[in-house]
């Protein structure tokens, strides 16, 4: 069984994915508060301490004492928690559980790490992804309004938007000139590779001067 858990307001660990042997977590109780029995285990710590959590005696293990009987019906006889990081927090935790005691060792355990990593990274990108959206939608809402004509073109100079300022001051629709350079927009080639030479870098990137 391999599970992610969220948690919730009030402290509790949600699935929001899992795989394998799902009737354990049929009401599953987890908390990351450690004022509660539930908080103890490894998946508490975990979200806590940042650092991954290993249980290869399920069983004796008293910290695991709240599911010793859920995880004997099923037959696990092993545990581990990872922390998911995004963007230096942990905002959750993702668990595993093995039918051999002992069954976590070295090798486990750095492809677990591994893979949490992988699923942490994965939702950094969409949270920075959503928020350039919102960014793109707050300027297209702004932009929009604008008297003056704004054109947002890509690395290579080809027009990606344009906002109605622009289509009354050139005569364009968007959909004439999507992915035409903007070059069309200058009296001369050499006033568009002057504008470039001054403005423009190939190599910008949004951690330096932009153009």
């Amino acid at each position: 069984l391999a599970w992610i858990g969220l948690p919730d307001a009030d402290g509790w660990l949600q699935v929001a994915a899992a795989s394998g042997k799902t009737d354990y977590l049929d009401d599953l109780q987890v908390s990351i508060d450690p004022a509660r029995p539930e908080g103890g285990g490894a998946s508490g710590r975990a979200f806590r301490e940042g650092r991954h959590q290993i249980n290869n005696d399920f069983s004796h293990n008293e910290d695991a004492r709240p599911w010793h009987k859920r995880a004997a019906q099923v037959g696990f006889g092993a545990s581990a928690a990872f922390p998911l990081v995004s963007e230096g927090e942990v905002f959750g935790v993702f668990n595993i559980y093995a039918d051999t005691p002992g069954y976590f060792q070295e090798r486990e355990i750095a492809l677990l790490e591994e893979m949490a990593a992988d699923i942490g990274f994965g939702v950094e990108n969409h949270r920075r992804r959503c928020r350039q959206i919102r960014s793109e939608v707050r300027f297209h809402a702004i932009a929009d309004g604008f008297p003056d004509a704004v054109v947002l073109a890509d690395v290579e100079r080809r027009i990606e938007w344009i906002n109605p300022g622009f289509e009354k001051t050139f005569g364009y629709r968007l959909d004439e000139i999507r992915g035409e350079s903007t070059r069309i927009l200058y009296a001369d080639e050499a006033d568009f590779s002057e504008q470039g030479r001054l403005h423009y870098s190939r190599h910008a990137t949004p951690e330096n001067t932009p153009y």
